[in-house]
């Protein structure tokens, strides 16, 4: 009975003595005072949330990007500027009001749906733009503007007279042919009765750059001969944009009365050639040179009738 005790007390004195056998026996440890803090305990789910609620800090001077679930770095954060916000907003109502207005008219359209399309409220449109007339007017001068612009790449004034108009033509035909919206835009406008151009500050001033543009070509043609001397510019425009407008704007309606063909790239070609041809006649009194599709289509239209 007490062999076990003098063995224990041996171990304590004699750390060598203890053996494998022998089950050891810990030296009590005296407790020093500590400031005790008492200690709160979080349910598990308030404490994940409270680890969630505090993300860890990056390194000073590090950027680093955020990333979705997917693994891609986030979308480029929004302007910081307020400037940069306002116009930045105004852009996105203005851009789905021209989706709008292209798709549905401008009694179709309405305030309601464009503000959920630019992801903006009904409120902050407003802001913008005090009624869905304003908002039309800005897309319809931003459109005719986009169109001037183009126009005054031609640089018209550095060619012919003969050439500058023959460009002419084929840009008006090719920027119809591929710009349906545009179209879309003026015949909506018409159908307004013109009431938007008509009270629009900007637009005037687009006018004016296009009859500026035909008047100075006509002007050299009837000055150096290549023109007769009674052509007015005025005339010559509409003309110029009915021919090209009525078969772009009618071009299914076409189809469907003389053929499929009508829509082909050639066919389309050979309506801009006879455009061309009738536009220069009557400058000029001389036809222009026709291709090989004008008279292949001519025979056509023999054997139709």
């Amino acid at each position: 009975m007490n062999a076990p005790r003098k063995t224990a007390r041996a171990a304590r004195s004699r750390p060598d003595l203890a053996t494998a056998g022998t089950p050891a026996f810990k030296t009590p440890v005296k407790k020093t005072a500590v400031n005790k803090t008492p200690v709160v305990k979080l349910p598990a789910a308030k404490a994940a949330t409270a680890a969630v609620a505090k993300p860890a800090k990056a390194a000073p001077g590090r950027a680093t990007a955020a990333k979705s679930k997917t693994g891609k770095s986030a979308a480029a954060p929004a302007p910081t500027s307020q400037s940069a916000r306002t116009s930045r907003t105004k852009q996105l109502i203005l851009d789905a009001a021209y989706a709008a207005f292209v798709a549905h008219g401008f009694d179709g359209a309405n305030i309601e749906a464009i503000s959920q399309a630019a992801g903006v409220n009904k409120t902050l449109v407003y802001r913008h733009f005090s009624n869905k007339d304003e908002l039309f007017t800005v897309v319809l001068e931003n459109a005719y503007l986009k169109m001037r612009a183009a126009e005054k790449e031609l640089a018209l004034d550095s060619c012919q007279p003969t050439d500058a108009i023959v460009k002419m033509i084929r840009f008006t035909w090719t920027y119809y042919d591929t710009n349906p919206d545009f179209l879309s835009l003026v015949a909506t406008e018409n159908l307004c009765g013109g009431r938007h151009l008509g009270t629009s500050a900007r637009f005037p001033a687009h006018a004016s750059q296009l009859m500026q543009t035909v008047e100075a070509t006509i002007g050299r043609g009837m000055a150096d001969g290549s023109f007769r001397k009674d052509v007015n510019p005025v005339q010559l425009w509409v003309s110029i944009a009915a021919m090209c407008w009525f078969y772009v704007a009618n071009r299914h309606t076409l189809s469907a009365t003389f053929g499929a063909e009508m829509l082909t790239p050639a066919h389309k070609k050979e309506r801009l050639e006879h455009i061309i041809d009738m536009v220069l006649r009557d400058l000029t009194g001389e036809p222009a040179p026709r291709p090989a599709v004008v008279q292949r289509s001519r025979r056509r239209r023999r054997e139709f009738a």
